[in-house]
C-alpha cells in the first residue's frame, strides 16, 4: 500500500519512528510496497521509498526531508526550478514536474548556459513581480547564450507592473509556449540575434515580441 507519514511525535526517536512507520522488514520480504510522500527522517535516507515526483534532501540538522520535486535533469530531481537551471549543462533539458509559483522575485531567474526548459505540455510557471530594472523580465540570460522554453505556460496575470516573460537579447527559441498577462512585451529582444517563435500565444501583451 501507500503510506503518507505524519509528523514525528515529541519524545520519539527519529530513527526508531522511521523504521517502524516504513515497516522495512516487510518490504525486504516482498510482503508490502512502501511509498513515502512526505515527512522528515533522522539518520535514515528514504530515497528508495519515494515515488518519481518526490525528492529526499538532507538538511544541516541531519534530517532527510521528503518533498515534491519541481524539476529534473535526466533522472536527477531538484526541489526548485532555480537549482535545476543552475545545475544544467549546455545542451541539457530541464523538465518540469509540477506547476511552479515563483511569487515575487528580487531579480530575474538567470539562465547561464544554452539549455532547454520543457513543461511537457502540462505545467505553468507563475510570476507575480520582478524587481529587476536591468532585465525587466522573469527569465534572462547571463552572458552571450541563448535558451529554449517549450511546452509550458508563463502566467504573469497577477503582476503589479509591466515586465516581460523572457529577455532574449542573445537569441533563443520558444515552442508551444503561452504567456498570460504580460502588460507590455511578452518577449524582449534588445540585440540583433535570432529568436524563433513557434506555435506560441501571448494573451494580454501589447507586443508579443518586442525588438
Amino acid at each position: 500500500g501507500e503510506f503518507h507519514p505524519c509528523k514525528k511525535q515529541e519524545g520519539v526517536d527519529g530513527t526508531k519512528d522511521a523504521y517502524t512507520a516504513l515497516n522495512i522488514k516487510d518490504k525486504d520480504r516482498g510482503i508490502s510496497e512502501i511509498k513515502v510522500y512526505g515527512g522528515k527522517f533522522y539518520n535514515f535516507n528514504p530515497t528508495s521509498y519515494i515515488p518519481n515526483n518526490r525528492i529526499a534532501q538532507q538538511g544541516a540538522d541531519g534530517y532527510y526531508a521528503v518533498a515534491e520535486a519541481a524539476a529534473k535533469i535526466g533522472d536527477v530531481k531538484y526541489a526548485d526550478l532555480a537549482s535545476a537551471i543552475n545545475a544544467a549543462q549546455a545542451g541539457e533539458t530541464v523538465t518540469l514536474l509540477r506547476n511552479i509559483n515563483l511569487g515575487d522575485l528580487s531579480s530575474a531567474v538567470v539562465v547561464k548556459k544554452s539549455i532547454t526548459i520543457d513543461g511537457e505540455g502540462y505545467w505553468t510557471i507563475t510570476v507575480n513581480s520582478v524587481n529587476d530594472t536591468f532585465n525587466n523580465a522573469a527569465f534572462a540570460p547571463r552572458g552571450p547564450i541563448s535558451y529554449t522554453f517549450k511546452n509550458l505556460t508563463i502566467d504573469l496575470k497577477n503582476a503589479a507592473s509591466e515586465m516581460a516573460a523572457f529577455s532574449m537579447k542573445y537569441g533563443g527559441a520558444l515552442e508551444n509556449v503561452t504567456v498570460k498577462g504580460a502588460f507590455g512585451q511578452a518577449v524582449s529582444v534588445t540585440m540583433a540575434y535570432p529568436v524563433t517563435v513557434t506555435n506560441c500565444a501571448f494573451d494580454g501583451a501589447t507586443w508579443g515580441v518586442y525588438a
